[in-house]
């Protein structure tokens, strides 16, 4: 869904992506429900995409919580801005 938009980059890799997090600089950083999106950085703007997705059966027993105020859970691509 993402790799048909410009200018976003996936990062597959074995170094966390925590450490990625803390060196970005004004960067929107998009995640269906990582915790790794626990390691604020003030710059960035933060979106949980979980909404997005049809998980099944299972995922209609549980939440997925937000514990933050920064984290943005959006229902369509069109919120992230």
């Amino acid at each position: 869904m993402y790799k048909k938009y410009d200018n976003i980059h996936i990062i597959d890799d074995k170094i966390p992506v925590e450490l990625y997090v803390l060196t970005m600089k004004n960067t929107l950083i998009i995640s269906a429900a990582s915790t790794a999106m626990f390691t604020y950085n003030p710059t960035c703007t933060y979106y949980y995409t979980h909404k997005l997705y049809n998980y099944g059966r299972i995922f209609t027993q549980i939440e997925i919580g937000n514990p933050t105020d920064y984290i943005i859970e959006i229902e369509k691509l069109e919120e992230i801005v």
